[in-house]
């Protein structure tokens, strides 16, 4: 058996791949779904080609690790992408719930998803249930 391609922690190619996920990581924390767009329009565009571009020249890494951590940053990135359509779709049964005056849809729509208090959809609901 060969050993497993995953990058050392202390790698040139799996700091950059951590470098580049940090910002989405710090955003799922917070479970802001505009947030969660805003970075992924970031980081998933020239920055990714960029990171990749620099992932495949850290010659200090073997080939097998440099692929690694590029496929796991590909990844998370399309995981990223369906988690946000998931939480878009949430934040359109919240607006549902909410116009359909539906306090028990709404409390528990709220408490599944747990979104950060900022969110338009959210914005002081979790504490009250302001269905006006």
């Amino acid at each position: 058996r060969s050993p497993s391609p995953k990058a050392p922690a202390n790698s040139e190619a799996a700091q950059l791949a951590v470098w580049h996920l940090a910002p989405l990581k710090a955003c799922l924390k917070r479970r802001s779904p505009r947030e969660l767009q805003s970075v992924l329009r970031t980081v998933c565009g020239e920055r990714y080609l960029q990171m990749v571009s620099r992932l495949r020249r850290c010659k200090n890494d073997p080939v097998k690790r440099r692929t690694a951590c590029e496929i796991s940053v590909a990844s998370q990135l399309v995981q990223a992408r369906t988690l946000l359509k998931d939480w878009q779709l949430a934040l359109r049964d919240i607006g549902e719930a909410r116009r359909q005056r539906d306090p028990v849809a709404l409390k528990e729509l709220l408490d599944r998803w747990a979104f950060a208090e900022d969110e338009p959809e959210d914005r002081g609901l979790t504490s009250k249930l302001d269905l006006s």
